[in-house]
C-alpha cells in the first residue's frame, strides 16, 4: 500500500493574522495620506465635464446652488448666448432666484419659470417639456462643475431622442482642483459620487 504524505503551510492563528490586516490596511491608509496630492485632484476632475457656452435658443439655470448660477446665466444672456432664460428649481426658492436674475438686468419677459422640481431627474423632464413647447432646438445647461457629469448623464437619458442640443455651462465657482478638500465644496463633491451611484441603482442613468 503507497501512503501520501500531505504536506500543510503552518496555521496563521486568528489573532495574528488580524494583526496582518491591519498592518496592510495601515499601509494603504498611509500610502494614500502622503499622495493624496496625486489623487486628489482627480477626484474633482471626474464630475467636471462642462463646456464652453455657445449660442443656444434658451439658458436652462439648474436649481439649487447659491445664486452663483443665475449670475453666471445673466451673465451669458447679456453677452447674447441665447434669447431667454428658463428658471427652474424649487417653490420656496424661486422667487431668490427671480431676484438675482432682475438685480443682474434679466427682464422679467426673457423668462420662463419650472418651480416643481424636486430632483435633478424630474427637473430633466420638466425642462423637457418647456423646451419642447417654445420648440427650442438648443440649450445651454447651467449648474455647478461637481453636478455637470451626473445632470448630463440624466439629461441625455431623459432627452433620449428629442433632436435638442445641449450643452453643459458653469460658472467659476473658485475651486481650486489641488486643494478643493479644503475648501466648502469637499461635502459637495464627496456627496456627488453618492449621488451618482443612486442614480444609476434607481434611474439607470450610468454617469461613467
Amino acid at each position: 500500500m503507497i501512503h501520501f504524505r500531505l504536506w500543510h503551510l503552518p496555521k496563521i492563528a486568528p489573532v495574528r493574522r488580524g494583526y496582518a490586516i491591519l498592518g496592510i490596511v495601515a499601509v494603504l491608509v498611509l500610502t494614500l495620506a502622503l499622495t493624496h496630492a496625486l489623487w486628489l485632484p482627480s477626484i474633482f476632475a471626474y464630475l467636471d465635464v462642462s463646456e464652453p457656452p455657445r449660442l443656444a435658443d434658451v439658458i436652462v439655470v439648474l436649481g439649487g446652488g447659491g445664486g452663483q448660477r443665475e449670475r453666471f446665466a445673466a451673465r451669458l444672456y447679456e453677452q447674447g448666448y441665447a434669447p431667454l432664460i428658463l428658471v427652474s428649481g424649487y417653490t420656496d426658492k424661486m422667487q431668490y432666484a427671480l431676484n438675482i436674475l432682475a438685480e443682474n438686468g434679466v427682464p422679467e419677459d426673457r423668462l420662463l419659470i419650472n418651480d416643481e422640481a424636486t430632483s435633478t431627474y424630474t427637473e430633466a423632464q420638466q425642462v423637457l417639456d418647456l423646451l419642447m413647447e417654445i420648440d427650442a432646438q438648443s440649450a445651454l445647461i447651467a449648474t455647478d462643475a461637481f453636478h455637470t457629469r451626473r445632470a448630463r448623464a440624466t439629461y441625455e437619458r431623459v432627452f433620449g431622442e428629442h433632436n435638442i442640443e445641449i450643452t453643459l455651462v458653469s460658472p467659476d465657482p473658485g475651486i481650486e482642483p489641488t486643494t478643493w478638500w479644503n475648501s466648502v465644496y469637499r461635502d459637495f463633491v464627496v456627496t456627488e459620487y453618492a449621488k451618482m451611484l443612486y442614480y444609476w441603482a434607481v434611474y439607470g442613468v450610468w454617469s461613467g
